[in-house]
């Protein structure tokens, strides 16, 4: 009770209970818990076995068509029995009352068929707003007795989704288990609602609201941060109407930490109301689970297919054919949620039952216009809408217009970084630039490229077609080491770690961006010699989800490669560091959004910029490179509180690419003064 289940229910937003003994005697332990959980809009689902007598029992096994009315009676009378005993017994069922009446509990009874045996299994899962998910079984009841130190001895086995991925494969399998059970799937188990008179016996000893049972427990009042908006915001809502109005067809340009995601379901309860699925398309599986437990938090009710898990072919397709059909009349919400790289197979595309009432959800838009996942245009959808801080495609003409014609236009309004700062929706930012300057050996090179890549260009301007495309590949690889060299450039190492030894403090999550992972393991093996809490995480690293738990939850200096770029929510993250950042805006935008999230005590965000701007009495001509990173620079610093970044940026230029500040000077966006 005291290491596991309140600390756990405490941070959750659900709590999913099958057991054979659900008592009310057990919200003596966590009723405080449970009504903490209900004011932060969460949601509690139980599903249980009542008390049968022997005469109960006879009636049902006989089969005699009248067992729903056996169970519901037997229900009823249990809980008017209890709000007859004691005052201590009576406030727990009043508790209960209250949570059920104010949809935050959910319960359903579960029962043998014709059977003289009873349903007895015992099953918890518990999930946080991020998506973490901890499954247990074991033992014990939901009863006092079964959670009490001193009462009964019994033993649970825990599982977490973020451990490893046998771990996450076992809470996956409970999750779907739970589901299949409360929807009275499971063989050999009959699950029922309560009945209208079960229910308003509930209601009229309920007390008038959460917060009055949350008083009566002698709770102090708690700000409970808003873990489901349930009133759309000004430029949601008139998103959502603009969409509508273009025929359900449209794009939002809406910047990161702006409320994309309720947008976007807010678009899509009118066509899951008419019974109708939703897919939702997504980059990684970090974006799966995280939009798995947004759809969770917004419809509590919904089914969603998790269509990224492990499980085989034919179970897949069986399930996603199944899942995409169309129902009459009302059903519940139906989801189907999963990455790019599968739905772009064939035999996705092949198993959908029908794609013309479908609504498809892009989420990071712009991965769909690349030639491997734009075959999931040929999906025929009814409505689609993209999702996008910045749809358009860098340098990629026809795989942005290839997003335009399927999606449609940008739906009005956009809504920018300055206007989500403006309206709270995200943190202000201080930008700081910290200059790196090339070894001889690294400028050397960088000429010796710049040199090569001129003369390529030269030619491939005089060559015929099939020349052209082959000097093509040759001049897109020489520009790539030319830019490593920048990224990778052996004076960012120790300034990043000099960097977060100064500034950071204990508890802060420190986000660190490398271009590779050499540069990786030395700014990790730098800030681990000064005694730092260091953590890792790139593409097929080591148990990444642990990495990323342990730095979300525990705080320290999170060192990546990328893959913390797109819509993953983590909004305490205070502090970044760019080490590495292509020319492409959206990259550096998604990565500033990253940071700017609102967290409880996060009052500003601050970033850290390392550049190379290197001296022009070097040999080299470094005007490009020097352009490139200013252009990043002024980006970042525009929409930042302070000024001391820009006019940094100046003097640097001033003194080292003169040239770089005329030509800014005759743009109009020349640093200040």
């Amino acid at each position: 009770m005291a290491e596991f289940l309140r600390p756990s229910l405490a941070v959750a937003v659900r709590y999913d209970r099958a057991v054979g003994y659900f008592r009310t005697s057990v919200l003596r332990l966590i009723d405080l818990e449970l009504v903490k959980l209900a004011l932060k809009d969460g949601l509690i689902r139980i599903v249980c076995s009542p008390d049968f007598d022997s005469t109960d029992l006879d009636v049902l096994q006989t089969g005699q068509g009248i067992a729903k009315e056996v169970i519901l009676g037997r229900f009823k009378s249990t809980i008017e029995e209890l709000m007859m005993e004691r005052n201590e017994t009576r406030t727990a069922v009043r508790i209960l009352a209250t949570l059920f009446s104010h949809n935050a509990l959910e319960l359903r009874i579960a029962f043998r068929p014709n059977d003289i045996g009873i349903y007895h299994e015992k099953l918890g899962l518990l999930a946080d707003a991020s998506g973490n998910t901890v499954s247990f079984i074991g033992s014990a009841n939901e009863t006092y007795s079964a959670w009490e130190d001193s009462a009964n001895f019994e033993a649970i086995e825990v599982f977490r989704s973020w451990d490893n991925p046998f771990e996450a494969n076992r809470v996956g399998r409970h999750e779907e288990y739970f589901e299949a059970l409360w929807n009275s799937r499971v063989e050999g188990v009959d699950v029922i609602d309560l009945d209208e008179s079960s229910a308003r016996i509930l209601q009229e000893a309920a007390y008038n609201s959460v917060s009055e049972a949350l008083g009566v427990l002698g709770g102090a009042p708690i700000k409970v941060e808003e873990s489901r908006q349930t009133t759309p915001r000004p430029h949601q809502a008139e998103a959502v109407r603009n969409w509508m109005r273009a025929g359900n067809r449209g794009i939002f340009e809406h910047a990161t930490g702006s409320g994309k995601t309720i947008s976007a379901l807010l678009a899509a309860k009118q066509h899951v109301d008419e019974g109708k699925a939703v897919l939702v398309l997504v980059p990684s599986l970090l974006l799966v689970r995280q939009w798995i437990s947004e759809i969770h938090m917004y419809f509590p009710d919904a089914i969603i297919l998790n269509n990224s898990q492990d499980i085989s072919p034919t179970e897949r397709t069986r399930r996603l054919h199944a899942m995409s059909q169309n129902h009459d009349g009302r059903v519940r919400p139906r989801f189907i949620v999963s990455t790019l790289q599968t739905a772009s197979k064939i035999w996705f595309r092949d198993a959908l039952a029908t794609s013309a009432s479908l609504m498809i959800i892009a989420d990071e838009v712009h991965r769909t216009g690349s030639e491997v996942y734009r075959s999931v245009f040929s999906i025929d959808a009814e409505k689609r809408l993209g999702l996008s801080a910045t749809p358009h495609r860098f340098g990629d003409h026809e795989g942005t217009q290839a997003i335009f014609d399927y999606f449609g236009d940008v739906v009005e309004p956009k809504f920018t970084l300055q206007d989500a700062i403006a309206s709270g929706a995200l943190v202000p930012y201080k930008y700081h630039i910290k200059f790196a300057d090339l070894s001889a050996e690294e400028a050397e090179d960088y000429q010796r490229l710049t040199n090569r890549i001129s003369a390529l260009a030269a030619r491939e301007r005089q060559a015929d077609k099939l020349a052209s495309k082959e000097s093509s590949e040759r001049l897109k690889m020489l520009l790539i080491q030319r830019s490593r060299i920048v990224k990778r450039a052996e004076a960012k190492t120790e300034l990043a770690a000099s960097i977060v030894t100064e500034h950071y403090r204990d508890g802060e999550r420190w986000l660190i961006y490398c271009e590779d992972r050499e540069q990786l393991a030395d700014v990790a093996g730098a800030l681990q010699a000064e005694g730092l809490p260091t953590h890792t995480y790139f593409h097929k690293s080591e148990a990444p989800e642990e990495s990323l738990a342990a730095w979300t939850f525990g705080g320290g200096a999170m060192v990546a490669i990328r893959c913390l770029d797109e819509g993953i929510n983590i909004p305490s993250i205070s502090h970044a560091v760019i080490l590495a950042s292509s020319r492409n805006p959206r990259e550096y935008i998604q990565r500033r959004g990253r940071v700017l999230r609102k967290a409880p005590g996060k009052q500003i965000a601050e970033i850290f910029d390392i550049l190379v701007i290197p001296d022009f009495e070097t040999d080299g001509n470094f005007d490009g490179l020097a352009a490139a990173e200013a252009s990043r620079a002024l980006a970042f610093a525009e929409n930042a509180v302070n000024v001391d970044g820009r006019v940094y940026l100046r003097a640097r230029l001033a003194t080292h690419a003169p040239a770089v500040l005329e030509a800014l000077r005759n743009e109009g966006s020349e640093p200040d003064e």
